[in-house]
């Protein structure tokens, strides 16, 4: 099982269920850019109102695995950064939603245009919903074909994505897609996203957080010094992005003698677990839930978490990293924490040599999902070199 909101693709395939095809221009303007009988595809730069109203009520996970809806998803929209949003509509009525949220990413000091996609949401009942369907791997046929030759352009080029754009730039378009999610997955590789890397969720819970002395919050005359640190410290990771490091103000530091020794960012979150399959998701259910003490900590209906990501320790200080994570779900009022992280990573395998992760983390099975990287304007060297490498993920972004 995987904690993750899935990237489906097949918003677009909707379209050409109900209608033909006519090819797409790029606008500069927040308007119609396209107009196929009764459908609309309009591109903004923002989420308006309609935009958050249908995003609030976003089923995220693979059908058949988990599933859930983020109860915080609002609070993220002003810090996005530069984005589109490509809607569709049906007579003015919003059917889906996709957003492209430009980053500047970085490996080894050099920095690339990277294009992260985020908030593909589609309204029932138009999304198949069973097991079986998600089961069974797609196979390409006309509509996929015609899907294929409407946005290949923009994958091709998302620099048409900008306000100014240089089609001589290196760019990345990358994602995260569960590998149970067939359609996706499909849907990524024919559009030339290839699986580059894969990473796990590492989950930790603590019935009774308890708070160390030597935590505290970073505070601002330190963040540019901290923001060096961890840039140093993953250097050697691809898709290191800064962007929303110190989000809310909610990065931890362990202190010794007036050193910084470990450090992470925290992000209180919460979802309402939609369904949760296999024997685990039954004993949650139908049996911790149900125990007094148990289901004020494990409440599926508002599940409150910490997501960590920045994660920073010295040379010889990983030990801390736990009684760390701890301090702050202690100080967020939380029981649980969850950060996503490249299966090679050397944070990963610091969390998991602890073995401290917690009694109700270990009901939770921690299966690999892909990284998908398209590549333009590199050449195979510098891709082989870059994939080489443990990405980066953050948190604010994996949901």
């Amino acid at each position: 099982m995987h904690f993750r909101a899935s990237l489906h693709f097949f918003i677009f395939d909707i379209v050409f269920r109900l209608t033909d095809y006519c090819y797409p221009f790029m606008s500069e303007s927040s308007e119609n850019i396209k107009h196929i009988h009764n459908l609309d595809v309009e591109i903004i730069s923002e989420a308006d109102d309609e935009v958050r109203e249908h995003l609030k009520k976003m089923i995220l996970g693979t059908p058949g695995k988990l599933q859930y809806r983020s109860l915080y998803i609002e609070e993220k929209f002003p810090h996005i950064g530069y984005c589109r949003f490509l809607l569709l509509k049906k007579s003015g009525y919003l059917l889906g939603t996709v957003c492209l949220a430009n980053r500047k990413t970085s490996f080894k000091k050099e920095e690339h245009s990277s294009w992260y996609i985020r908030y593909f949401h589609i309204r029932a009942p138009l999304r198949s919903s069973t097991q079986k369907t998600f089961k069974r791997k797609a196979q390409p046929d006309q509509r996929s074909n015609i899907f294929l030759e409407a946005v290949d352009m923009y994958f091709r080029q998302p620099e048409m994505l900008l306000n100014e754009p240089d089609r001589s730039t290196k760019s990345l378009i990358y994602a995260v897609i569960e590998r149970e999610n067939y359609r996706s997955a499909n849907f990524a590789e024919q559009l030339g996203i290839k699986a580059c890397r894969s990473f796990k969720t590492f989950f930790f819970s603590r019935f009774r957080p308890k708070y160390d002395g030597h935590v505290n919050k970073l505070v601002q005359d330190s963040k540019s010094c901290m923001a060096d640190l961890i840039s140093e410290f993953y250097n050697d990771h691809i898709l290191f992005t800064s962007q929303n490091l110190f989000y809310n103000n909610n990065y931890f530091v362990y202190t010794i003698e007036d050193e910084i020794v470990a450090g992470v960012q925290s992000n209180p979150e919460a979802w309402e677990i939609q369904y949760k399959p296999g024997l685990s998701g039954w004993f949650i259910r139908n049996v911790l839930t149900r125990i007094p003490f148990i289901s004020n900590v494990l409440n599926l209906k508002n599940f409150r978490f910490s997501a960590l990501e920045g994660i920073y320790f010295k040379e010889g200080f990983d030990h801390l990293l736990i009684p760390l994570i701890e301090s702050v779900c202690s100080s967020q009022k939380t029981h649980f924490a969850i950060s996503w992280l490249d299966s090679d990573s050397h944070v990963l395998k610091s969390l998991q040599k602890t073995g401290k992760k917690g009694f109700l983390a270990r009901l939770i099975s921690v299966d690999e999902a892909d990284i998908r990287i398209k590549f333009i304007n590199w050449n195979s060297n510098e891709i082989e070199e870059f994939t080489s490498k443990p990405a980066y993920l953050s948190c604010f972004d994996m949901m």
